[in-house]
């Protein structure tokens, strides 16, 4: 919840100061992304396919779209320690079943 509300803030102050969301971004979510490319370098095998980058677009959207969207929605309420975990693991095996193996 603590990351919805300052995403939220975040979002309605780049509409006034884009500087603001750049710096986030970059901070933030890029650099997670960055360090998942990092990863995928690793276990890519077939790079003529999918590029590292593309990987981790890939294992975000699979790992946060769908349930970050019920979230912001109010559908779903916050996960515990123990669902988060659970999601982790399944979306991990899931993604290395599909993209790395």
């Amino acid at each position: 919840d603590r990351t919805l509300g300052l995403r939220r803030l975040i979002f309605q102050q780049a509409t006034e100061s884009p500087d603001i969301g750049r710096y986030y971004y970059e901070i933030g979510p890029r650099e997670a992304y960055r360090n998942l490319e990092k990863i995928f370098e690793l276990h890519n095998k077939d790079r003529s396919k999918r590029t590292s980058e593309k990987l981790s677009r890939y294992f975000i959207s699979m790992l946060l779209h769908h349930r970050m969207l019920l979230r912001q929605c109010g559908v779903l309420k916050p996960f515990t320690k123990h669902e988060i975990r659970n999601i982790a693991e399944e979306v991990t095996k899931d993604f290395a079943d599909a993209f790395l193996n």
